[in-house]
């Protein structure tokens, strides 16, 4: 929308009041850009030129906009802050006490302050003249660099083998090990390093399970002594441990400064970040610079690695199809001394933590750092450890990517997607399941608002940032996308003409301490196999499958298809409920043939449904998270509806294209869906949306396979089985999922005499186009701002004789002599395009 006041119409009819309720709106909208996307004073240029606001005026704009980023701030650092009131403030790294040997202490302190040499050791071997003692943390990498460093046990040579010394290092997923619940069971002193990532990675599906959780809590219930620490404790980690604790044992909190020690920091924020990354380290290596470069997935470090190796350089690729190769165990092993044998080492999250370089043996090799992410897969924490590995840098270069990530969650979504998973289930929230979900809130609001999370972070460790536009020349940018792409295709044709494994040479496999990435491969192709239950793999078999994401869509399609089937994961989230999500589905999609046409009258009834039981079918996963949210959001980031003052739900905005929206549920279940004929006046084409006919026949052939000896039968021809599901809520589905009748829009609202002005004739413009077919809604922007400075809006049909394009502002007289604006998403006023009618 063009805002510019001063170039449209008659700005001088426009009090005062009306240009700075404008000058609100906007800055709300753009605030979420800030610091990520856009500076403070960017932002504030584009109002400046925008709107004729006196110098007072500004000063409250830019008041106002200082205080939304502010909030933001403070909600998503609290994630690496203490705030807790017996914290004790330190400008250096406490030294250690003896009396810590009684009592849980916490220390949030840098990263490379001398955690290890000043606290864990000193305490480590104090405590082992006195009992058992543990250290752990949530990698094996940094159990193996604990286990030399202190002298004591490792975990992997213990098992079996007795112990030499009363201490054991020993990483989080193992805790539970039987072969170490002798040392472990015996022990009442505990380090724990890389806590708030010890945390995470205790939530994490696939990696720990709830053994683990049950016997970390009880290791916190029962020690006598413990040191929690973390570069960036929270008051959530710390509580997790205070409220389970012995009660009665002394708790020490402190909060180290960050110190400036010189880092600076180019950041760039925008779709082509990854080409610029290559454009920064190219430069750095033209000026005889080494690099150590981070990225945030394997594709891109793999693009990078391929891109530079062409450039003629020595590169080492690490990531997760490139860690058990010899060349990267050679540099794991010895760090210090292999690096000087490459000029670029670039890693995915392989190494997140437990590896230092220090340049103590053989002086500084690297001259520069980059990173390279989105925040689809990390959170900012992790982020910055995966930059610090290298101590002595001081400079980088950040590339951060735009990512579509889910809106963040407010705590009082959360608690009514609970709601609905406790009324579904009919088990409590609790527990192992709460803590889950706790983690997953913090990690999907930081990833949400990745770019400035990382910034703020960045600001928090005294980083020097400075902004740069994300500018790569066109040639850079295409040889980019085309390795990417024929890595991907190189990769399938990998994964096509792996040999076909048997159940135990695919085990052999996985146990080898060397593989190539061929040998990644035959293992992706044995998983894909097995997972769908095939004997032979297509392009299109392994394009479904998705590095793992396709064994899930294939499941919602079977729920959505009412196919009953053994649930083989016993370790799954309540929320996580084929039975539940076969009932969910059958109600969204009662009487319709989901596999046929969908047409916009289809799309409608699914929507309504949808939208009646909204927070149950997202906290169930048959339909995106976001329809779970109550902050919701605009495509132009503008929040319609929230939660009012006393907390009550808003209603949630109907969306003004529902097709979209029922597209992007259908692609949740793997179904694609193209474009169909339209129906409607003189027979013109486009409207409806038809099921992809050989994606439909990929899916029905896999389902037909995938665990078929777990099949158990379809809707209304359930076949028994040992493992009966247990219905501990009778639901009555009839009644229970019946949407209430829609109430028509704004007939309980007031409306002040400027809004019933705007909406009159926003009213009196579109009855020209009455008659006409229309194609979806959209939003006409009203001259009026709610409680909250939010602009209105005001959803009108769109007929098809428009175009929906950049919008379009109307000149309206609210009052006698006052002059506002609509703005449309069209041209309203424009001769209707007669020719769009024609067949």
């Amino acid at each position: 929308m063009n805002y510019n006041t001063k170039e449209n119409g008659n700005p001088q009819d426009l009090d005062d009041k009306s240009a700075l309720d404008k000058a609100y709106s906007l800055v709300s909208r753009l605030s979420w850009t800030v610091p990520g996307q856009r500076s403070h004073e960017e932002v504030m240029s584009e109002i400046t030129n925008t709107f004729d606001l006196s110098l007072d005026d500004l000063a409250l704009v830019r008041s106002f906009l200082s205080k939304l980023v502010s909030e933001r701030r403070k909600l998503i650092s609290s994630v690496w802050h203490i705030n807790n009131e017996n914290v004790v403030k330190c400008d250096k790294l406490p030294a250690y006490d003896p009396s810590w040997q009684n009592g849980i202490t916490f220390i949030r302190s840098p990263m490379g302050s001398g955690k290890s040499k000043h606290i864990a050791a000193p305490f480590i071997n104090e405590s082992m003249n006195r009992r058992y003692t543990i250290a752990s943390t949530p990698s094996k990498a940094l159990c193996h660099e604990q286990a030399a460093k202190f002298g004591i046990d490792l975990y992997s040579d213990v098992s079996g083998q007795g112990y030499a010394s009363p201490a054991m290092s020993v990483c989080l997923p193992s805790l539970d090990k039987h072969g170490l619940q002798e040392q472990i069971g015996g022990a009442s002193s505990f380090i724990f390093d890389e806590w708030s990532q010890s945390l995470a990675l205790l939530a994490a599906s696939g990696v720990c399970n709830a053994d683990d959780f049950e016997k970390l809590t009880s290791i916190c219930r029962t020690m006598d002594a413990g040191i929690f620490a973390d570069a960036f404790l929270s008051d959530f980690d710390i509580e997790f441990v205070t409220s389970i604790m012995k009660p009665g044992l002394p708790v020490r909190i402190y909060d180290v400064a960050d110190q400036n020690q010189g880092f600076r920091a180019r950041h760039t924020y925008g779709s082509k970040a990854r080409a610029w990354i290559i454009h920064e380290i190219l430069k750095e290596l033209h000026n005889g610079g080494k690099c150590w470069v981070s990225c945030e997935g394997r594709r891109s470090s793999q693009t990078i690695g391929e891109i530079l190796q062409q450039d003629g350089h020595r590169v080492l690729i690490i990531n997760k199809m490139t860690c058990e190769t010899k060349n990267v165990k050679a540099f794991l092993d010895n760090t210090e001394e292999k690096c000087l044998q490459y000029d670029v080492i670039i890693h995915s999250p392989t190494i997140t933590s437990g590896m230092s370089i220090t340049g103590e043996k053989h002086g500084n090799h690297f001259t520069r750092g980059f990173f390279l992410g989105s925040g689809t897969k990390l959170q900012p924490k992790i982020c910055t450890q995966m930059l610090r590995r290298v101590r002595y840098i001081r400079e980088w270069s950040i590339g951060i990517a735009p990512n579509n990530g889910a809106q963040t969650i407010s705590d009082a979504s959360e608690d009514r997607q609970v709601y609905e998973i406790e009324q579904m289930t009919g088990q409590s929230v609790e527990g192992r399941q709460s803590f889950k979900r706790q983690i997953e809130q913090r990690d999907t609001n930081q990833k949400a608002d990745f770019a400035s999370a990382m910034i703020w972070m960045l600001e928090d460790m005294l980083f020097s940032l400075e902004r740069v536009p994300c500018i790569v020349s066109s040639d850079l940018s295409d040889q980019v996308t085309e390795t990417a792409n024929r890595l991907d295709e190189e990769a399938k044709a990998s994964i096509l003409s792996a040999p076909d494994l048997t159940e135990d040479e695919a085990n052999e496999l996985r146990r080898a301490d060397e593989k190539t990435p061929s040998d990644h491969h035959a293992l992706t192709a044995f998983d894909i196999r097995a997972g769908f239950g095939v004997e032979t793999l297509t392009p299109e078999i392994v394009d479904f499958y998705d590095e793992g994401r396709g064994l899930h869509r294939l499941q919602l399609f079977m729920d959505a298809n009412g196919i009953t089937y053994k649930e083989t994961n016993h370790d799954r989230a309540l929320n996580d409920n084929s039975k539940i999500r076969r009932e969910l589905y059958a109600y969204v999609f009662e009487g319709i043939d989901i596999t046929g046409t969908i047409t916009r009258q289809t799309a409608e009834i699914i929507i309504d449904r949808v939208m009646a039981r909204r927070f149950a079918l997202a906290a169930f996963g048959c339909v995106p998270g976001k329809w779970g949210r109550i902050v919701e959001l605009t495509s132009k980031r503008q929040s319609r509806k929230r939660e009012d003052k006393n907390g009550h739900i808003s209603d949630f905005p109907r969306p003004s294209y529902p097709m979209s929206e029922i597209t992007e549920i259908f692609k949740m279940m793997g179904i694609v869906l193209d474009a169909g004929p339209r129906y409607g006046r003189c027979g013109i084409s486009g409207r409806s949306k038809i099921v992809n006919n050989e994606r439909l026949e990929l899916i029905h052939s896999l389902s037909e396979c995938h665990m078929a000896t777990y099949i158990l039968g379809k809707r209304g021809n359930v076949a028994p089985s040992e493992t009966v599901e247990t219905n501990h809520v009778q639901i009555n589905l009839a009644a229970e999922f019946v949407p209430p009748e829609p109430e028509p829009n704004h007939n309980n609202e007031n409306y002040s005499p400027k809004e019933s002005a705007a909406r009159e004739k926003v009213s009196s413009i579109m009855s020209r186009f009455i008659g006409w077919p229309t194609n979806g809604f959209a939003d006409v922007w009203l001259p009026v701002s709610d409680e909250y400075g939010f602009q209105k809006t005001m959803t009108v049909p769109v007929p098809i004789c428009v175009t929906l394009d950049e919008t379009y502002d109307c000149v309206i007289e609210t009052k006698p002599g006052s002059q506002e604006y609509l703005a449309f998403p069209f041209d309203a006023e424009a001769e209707p395009v007669i020719a769009r009618l024609i067949a």
